[in-house]
């Protein structure tokens, strides 16, 4: 039978132990750094969480503010190009807005939304709160709520309230994105 060869290194004259404390130190340090970091890293980049963050972008990404200019108005639609997929679904109430519902291409979509942004009064969208996320692969389906407001120049608003959202998000091109979105809005609770 043969036998293999066997590796040995010496490490006697290279133990901690044999260190002086002034070395020992950073280098403790440096390795609980470099525990946490990783910790933090494994944590930061699970998939649920990078959703949460993008929805959460999404939301600021899309909202309108009664001061906004014209162009700021104008480029709303690019603003949420990058959360969106390819095609992207929207299933909202039955009295939704046609155009809003059903299958649409992403620039549909943003072209549309950025007709919404340049001829409503404001959009805002507060408290993106996600309530569950269940990732499979390269697919999510994650429920969340929103505090939404569609104010249009004459001061009616078709949407005021909290918005309970079912979405499917797709990773394309190692990013994140929106390809369903299922609504209904649900009135505020009254204040104390």
């Amino acid at each position: 039978m043969h036998k293999c060869p066997t590796l040995r290194i010496d490490l006697s004259d290279t133990t901690l132990a044999d260190t002086s404390p002034a070395m020992r130190r950073p280098l403790i340090l440096a390795l609980l750094l470099i525990a946490l970091g990783s910790a933090f890293a494994a944590w930061w980049l699970q998939p649920e969480k990078i959703i949460a963050r993008r929805f959460a972008k999404l939301c600021a990404s899309a909202t309108v503010t009664p001061d906004s200019s014209s162009l700021t108005r104008s480029t709303r639609g690019m603003a949420i190009e990058d959360f969106l997929a390819p095609t992207l679904t929207l299933l909202g109430p039955e009295s939704s807005d046609p155009e809003f519902y059903g299958t649409q291409s992403r620039d549909t979509i943003t072209s549309l939304y950025s007709y919404l942004a340049k001829e409503s009064r404001r959009i805002s969208l507060e408290k993106p709160t996600i309530h569950e996320i269940n990732v499979t692969q390269n697919h999510a389906r994650a429920t969340a709520s929103v505090d939404a407001i569609l104010e249009l120049p004459d001061g009616r608003r078709p949407s005021d309230g909290i918005q309970h959202l079912t979405m499917t998000w797709r990773k394309i091109e190692k990013h994140w994105r929106l390809e369903t979105l299922r609504w209904h809005e649900e009135a505020r609770p009254a204040p104390f």
